[in-house]
C-alpha cells in the first residue's frame, strides 16, 4: 500500500532524487488508479517538494489505495526537508493531528531536520518539546538536528544546553552534534565555550572529519589560540584528511589574532602547494594580520595582488588596508585607496571614511581631513546646499562622488563627524572644529538640541566628550554674539538662538549611560564653562543631570564688544 511504499522511501532517504523515486515507485505499483500512479511517477521524476508528493499520494489514495499513514507523512516531510521547504514540512506535521495520525520519532526527526536546513531554531526547539508531550522519546538524531538548527540561528547557549541535556540523558553526542555546537559558539564569539568543546572531543577520542576540524580551528581563531589552531591543522594531515581553503582560512585567522603574522604568511604561501586556492576570505584575513602589526606596505601589496574572480577585493579588503595605513600615518595612501574603491565599483562605507579622517587627523593633515569629511557628507546624500569651500586635498579624490549615494541613517555620518571634531581638538584647531560642528548641524548630521524644549542643549544626542565640548562652545558663542552665530540652525536649533545673553540650560545626564554608571560629562562641561569661558554655572534645582550657564549680554559697537 501507500504507507508501506512511503516507508520504504523514508528508509532509502526519501526526498528529491533517487530516494523519492524508489519510495513513490513502489507506491505506484500498489494503487488502483493507473492515472494516479502515473501522476505519482511523474512527480517523483521531477524531484518535486514534499507538498507536491503529498498531494500525489493523496490522489492515489482517493483512487482506491489505503489512506495516508505515518510513513506517508514521513516521506512527504522528509522530501520537504531535502528541498529546504521547512514551512511546508511544518504544515504537513500539523495536518497529522487533523488526520488523527500519531507521529513517531522518525517523523519528528524529519521535521526538526527540515527546520535545521531552514535555520528555524525556534520551531525546532518547539518540536523537541512537543515530543515530550506526545510521549515520544527523542534520540541522538533528534538532539543533533535541534543543535544544528540552533547553530544556524546563532543560538549558542541553546546548542550548549541541548548538548548537556544529551549527556545527562545518557546519549553520547555525535561528531555532528559537537561540530554544530562548536560552530554555534564560533558564530556567537564564545570562544571559551568553543575551546571547551574542542578539548572534550579530544578527550572522547572522536574521529574528527574535515568539518569538525574546521569548526575547531575556527574557534581557535576567534580565541587567538594560534598554537592549538596550528596543531589541529597538522593533525588533519596526520589523519589523512587534506585541509581545504576553509581550514587554512581558520588557521590564518588564529595566527592573525594571536599576532603571529609570520606564521600567517607561511600558511598563505603554503596554500597553492596543497591545491587550496586562496579566496577573498583568505586575503582579508591576511590583510587583518598586517593591519594588527601596522605592516601597511605588505597590506597594500596583498590588496593589489588579489586575483580576479576567486578573490575580488571587497569593502572589507579596502577597509582593512586603509586601517593598516592609519597605524603608519599614511593618510595619502588611505585617500588613494578611497579613490580606488570607486574605480572598482566598491562603494566606501562610513567606516572607511572615518578611518581615513582619523588617519589624516593623526598625521595633522587638516586640509585632507576636512576635504574627506566633506566628501563623506556628499557621498551619504546629506547635502542640502552646495558644500562649503574647503582647502583642496593634496590627493585627488573626486572619484568618490561617482554613482548614486545610498540611503543611510545619519548615525554613521555623525560618528565620522565626531571623529573629525576630536582630531581637530587634539590639533588645537578649535575654529575649524566650530565650523565643522555648524556644518554638521546644517546638514542634519548633528542634532544637539532638545526635541521638545527649544533652546535646551541636550548632549545625550552626541557620542563623544569632544563633540559635547565643541557643542557647548558653539552654543555659548551663539548666545554671546548672535550676529556671529550664522543661521538659527547653528545658533540654537528649534528657536534656541536667543537674542544675546540669557541662561543656557545644558542636559549632561547623571552618567547612567556611561561605562560603570559613572559619568564625567557634567564635570567636564562645568569646568569648560567656569575655567575657560569664565561663565557662572549652577545646578538646575531638582534635576541632577542639568546645569544652567549664565550668558552675559554683549553690546557690539563698531569693533568693540562690552559685557553688561
Amino acid at each position: 500500500g501507500v504507507g508501506a511504499a512511503a516507508g520504504a522511501g523514508v528508509a532509502a532517504g526519501a526526498g528529491a532524487g533517487a530516494g523519492v523515486g524508489f519510495g513513490v515507485g513502489v507506491a505506484a505499483r500498489g494503487v488502483a488508479s493507473e492515472a494516479a500512479a502515473g501522476r505519482l511517477r511523474r512527480t517523483a521524476a521531477s524531484g518535486a517538494a514534499g507538498r507536491q508528493i503529498w498531494e500525489t499520494i493523496r490522489l492515489a489514495a482517493e483512487g482506491g489505495a489505503a489512506p495516508p499513514d505515518v510513513f506517508a507523512f514521513g516521506a512527504a516531510i522528509g522530501a520537504c526537508g531535502k528541498a529546504r521547504r521547512w514551512a511546508e514540512a511544518l504544515s504537513l506535521a500539523a495536518s497529522m493531528e487533523r488526520a488523527a495520525v500519531r507521529p513517531n520519532v522518525v517523523v519528528f526527526n524529519a521535521t526538526i531536520s527540515a527546520c535545521r536546513l531552514g535555520a528555524q531554531w525556534s520551531a525546532a526547539m518547539a518540536l523537541l518539546r512537543r515530543m515530550e508531550s506526545a510521549l515520544v522519546d527523542p534520540n541522538e538524531r533528534s538532539f543533533g538536528a535541534a543543535i544544528g538548527a540552533c547553530e544556524k540561528g546563532r543560538r549558542w547557549w541553546e546548542a550548549l544546553a541541548l548538548l548537556r541535556r544529551m549527556l545527562l540523558q545518557g546519549f553520547a553526542p555525535s561528531l555532528i552534534a559537537f561540530s554544530s555546537a562548536m560552530s554555534a559558539c564560533d558564530k556567537g564569539h564564545q570562544w571559551v565555550e568553543g575551546l571547551k568543546l574542542v578539548h572534550e572531543m579530544q578527550a572522547r577520542c572522536l574521529d574528527m572529519d574535515r568539518i569538525a576540524y574546521n569548526a575547531a580551528i575556527s574557534v581557535c581563531g576567534k580565541g587567538g589560540q594560534w598554537a592549538l589552531g596550528l596543531h589541529l591543522l597538522a593533525a588533519m594531515s596526520e589523519a589523512a584528511i587534506t585541509p581545504d581553503v576553509i581550514s587554512y582560512n581558520a588557521a590564518i585567522v588564529a595566527c592573525a589574532r594571536g599576532g603571529r603574522w609570520e606564521a600567517a604568511f607561511h600558511l598563505f604561501r603554503a596554500m597553492p602547494h596543497v591545491s587550496a586556492e586562496p579566496d577573498v576570505i583568505t586575503f582579508n584575513s591576511m590583510l587583518s594580520a598586517c593591519e594588527r602589526v601596522r605592516l601597511w606596505e605588505e597590506a597594500i601589496a596583498l590588496l593589489r595582488g588579489m586575483p580576479g574572480e576567486a578573490a575580488v577585493p571587497d569593502l572589507v579588503s579596502f577597509g582593512t588596508a586603509i586601517s593598516a595605513c592609519e597605524g603608519a600615518l599614511r593618510w595619502d595612501v588611505a585617500l588613494e585607496l578611497l579613490g580606488e574603491m570607486c574605480e572598482v565599483q566598491v562603494r566606501p562605507d562610513a567606516k572607511a571614511f572615518i578611518v581615513a579622517i582619523s588617519t589624516c587627523g593623526h598625521a595633522s593633515s587638516w586640509p585632507a581631513a576636512l576635504a574627506t569629511f566633506d566628501l563623506l557628507l556628499r557621498a551619504e546624500g546629506l547635502c542640502r546646499r552646495p558644500a562649503r569651500r574647503l582647502p583642496p586635498s593634496p590627493t585627488p579624490t573626486s572619484s568618490l562622488l561617482r554613482g548614486a549615494p545610498p540611503e543611510r541613517e545619519y548615525d554613521e555620518a555623525q560618528d565620522a563627524c565626531e571623529h573629525l571634531l576630536a582630531a581637530l581638538l587634539r590639533g588645537g584647531r578649535l575654529a575649524d572644529a566650530l565650523a565643522v560642528f555648524c556644518e554638521g548641524e546644517e546638514r542634519g548630521v548633528l542634532r544637539p538640541w532638545h526635541r521638545s524644549e527649544p533652546g535646551v542643549l541636550d548632549l545625550h544626542a552626541l557620542y563623544s566628550l569632544e563633540a559635547s565640548l565643541v557643542a557647548v562652545c558653539r552654543a555659548v558663542l551663539a548666545r554671546l554674539l548672535p550676529s556671529a552665530g550664522g543661521d538659527s540652525s547653528c545658533a540654537g536649533g528649534a528657536g534656541g538662538g536667543g537674542a544675546g545673553g540669557g541662561d543656557l540650560v545644558i542636559v549632561t545626564g547623571q552618567g547612567r549611560r556611561s561605562a560603570g554608571g559613572v559619568g564625567c560629562l557634567l564635570e567636564e562641561v562645568a569646568e569648560l564653562a567656569q575655567e575657560y569661558l569664565c561663565l557662572e554655572v549652577a545646578q538646575v534645582p531638582g534635576n541632577a543631570g542639568r546645569i544652567r550657564v549664565r550668558i552675559p549680554a554683549v553690546v557690539v559697537t563698531g569693533t568693540c564688544a562690552t559685557s553688561k
